[in-house]
């Protein structure tokens, strides 16, 4: 690829990847919270502690959140910026996938991995996302790769080097997800190691500067907050992370497959080019290859054996996915074309995602026409919720429909660059449209109308809580400043908003089939109703003294 045109596609790569972030809401539970301990990190000037509704939030370090709310700091307490640390970071993935790639096996095996990973669909939807995960992957992936440099070098100095580089990358993953970061490292080693049969993968020295890098840059919160508050935090901390690996938190229980067809189904289209290779043992275990293989497997295992799955606990997969899809795609180069199979795969999903997405509107028509058949009536009220829908609001799935055939003729034809350029743009520019035409009314159905009410009581002394599902929208979207001394006397006691002698209004947001839990109380009155919610608002009685705010 020439340098003008691969300048003009990295230009047009950031501008979509940006694009339309800040159009819809966050979504509850991850990007609000994590938002939201942001957001209160900025407000209190505690940067050293994460919270949710001011107390503490013990399931997450601080590091993503440092970023974020710098991020807030600069661009103010919304979407988009809660956004942009993930747009900054997969930019950078996509820029190291580059160069390594570049280093180790050419300029154009460079070009062809960072396209295969950030034109894949949940790579790239993850970039426009508020989550975790893209910043803690690429910690996890550029210290497997320092690890990896350390393997090879022949001098003891160089060794402890990028052993000191990989501990101290490894130290940041730590600090931006926990401990996971450094497991998942140590096991992809342990697997080069034990698989490769090598007697000797790194030296003492080189261990010894490894843990100790490790052990400085994550120390650098864990240890500060150990000496300043006790051993509790970390305790509570530890807990949550068993938890997750013990049961299904959250309701996500899922089969044992489930990692593998998230993989295989939404890392279009990395995972059609990848798929012949990952099941190869790669023939030469000092190979970086040997190192995603290690990498991709030890992921794939490891939260699949866990009880809680999430789909972006697989996502460490994505950037040893592209390598080996941009192995294959290379070989195009010199065999010409794909194989049958591969060829379906790819015009099959375009055109299912494709047809998808242009039926939206008469998907809406047609839901609603059997609303009189549904019995929930929380989701029949979803069901007929009004987005203001338009025939033409399908447009997006146009992109890969007309880009079909063109994908087609372009790889029969043996036009490689031009095949995989057509392929991942017509993705990522349909993904793009959908983030400001589509998800937008979407959100309709789901969240918008009780987070339209947040919004509405921004600025009134008034408490906010949701009744009978989990939210962290009454924190973010309403603008908590804090926590007065009565609500904190009785923060672990929700009936005090129910029964108790309050000081000012309470206003709670219920889903519609479970209203009936509310209606014993004779003090709380309807405000509203809209798609499937019900808004209340109790009084108090009598004025109170207030006892100041924090």
């Amino acid at each position: 690829m020439k340098k003008l045109t691969l300048l003009l596609v990295a230009l047009l790569y950031v501008v979509l990847l940006g694009l339309g972030n800040g159009n819809y809401r966050l979504f509850d539970w991850d990007e609000i919270n994590f938002a939201e301990s942001s957001r209160e990190m900025l407000l209190t000037g505690d940067y050293a502690r994460v919270q949710i509704n001011f107390q503490p939030f013990w399931e997450k370090p601080p590091l993503f959140f440092w970023i974020q709310s710098l991020c807030m700091k600069a661009f103010g307490e919304n979407e988009w910026a809660a956004r942009l640390p993930n747009v900054i970071f997969t930019i950078l993935s996509v820029f190291a996938a580059y160069n390594i790639g570049k280093k180790l096996h050419g300029e154009r095996f460079g070009q062809l991995w960072a396209l295969a990973f950030g034109g894949s669909l949940l790579p790239f939807f993850y970039g426009k996302s508020g989550i975790i995960d893209p910043v803690f992957n690429l910690f996890i992936f550029l210290s497997v790769f320092q690890l990896y440099q350390s393997s090879q070098q022949e001098t003891e100095g160089l060794k402890r080097r990028f052993a000191l580089y990989a501990g101290a990358i490894a130290g940041l993953a730590i600090l931006t997800k926990g401990p996971v970061g450094l497991l998942l490292v140590m096991l992809s080693a342990a697997c080069v190691w034990i698989f490769g049969n090598q007697k000797r993968l790194f030296s003492i020295s080189s261990m010894v500067m490894f843990t100790a890098a490790c052990i400085l840059v994550s120390s650098a919160w864990f240890g500060l907050e150990m000496i300043k508050n006790g051993p509790w935090f970390l305790e509570e901390f530890i807990r949550y992370q068993i938890r997750l690996l013990s049961t299904p938190d959250a309701g996500h229980g899922q089969p044992f497959y489930y990692h593998f067809l998230v993989v295989i189904l939404a890392c279009f289209p990395a995972a059609i080019w990848a798929f012949p290779r990952l099941f190869k043992r790669p023939t030469q275990t000092r190979h970086f290859g040997a190192w995603m293989m290690a990498l991709f497997w030890v992921v794939m295992i490891l939260f699949s054996m866990v009880t809680t799955k999430i789909v972006h606990y697989s996502s460490m997969c994505y950037l040893p996915l592209a390598y080996f899809a941009a192995h294959q795609i290379d070989k195009l180069f010199l065999t010409g074309r794909l194989k049958t199979w591969q060829v379906i795969w790819q015009i099959t999903f375009m055109a299912l995602l494709g047809f998808a997405l242009i039926s939206i509107p008469l998907i809406d028509q047609w839901l609603k026409s059997k609303a009189d058949g549904i019995s929930d009536s929380f989701a029949k009220a979803q069901t007929l919720a009004q987005a203001g829908w338009n025939w033409y609001d399908g447009w997006p799935g146009l992109f890969l429909i007309i880009a079909i055939p063109i994908i087609y003729i372009l790889q029969k034809n043996r036009m490689v660059w031009a095949y995989v350029l057509v392929s991942v743009f017509s993705l990522i520019t349909t993904l793009t449209l959908l983030t400001t035409a589509v998800i937008p009314k979407v959100e309709q159905y789901t969240q918008g109308a009780y987070i339209d009410f947040l919004i509405s009581l921004q600025g009134q002394d008034v408490y906010v809580q949701t009744g009978d599902f989990k939210s962290y929208a009454q924190y973010f979207y309403f603008k908590k400043s804090g926590l007065s001394n009565l609500e904190k006397e009785h923060l672990q006691d929700k009936s005090w908003f129910l029964t108790g002698n309050i000081d000012k209004p309470v206003y709670f947001i219920y889903r519609i089939k479970n209203v009936s839990d509310i209606a014993p109380f004779q003090d709380i009155k309807k405000v509203g109703e809209k798609n499937g919610y019900a808004f209340f608002v109790r009084l108090p009685k009598t004025p109170l003294v207030r006892t100041g705010q924090e």
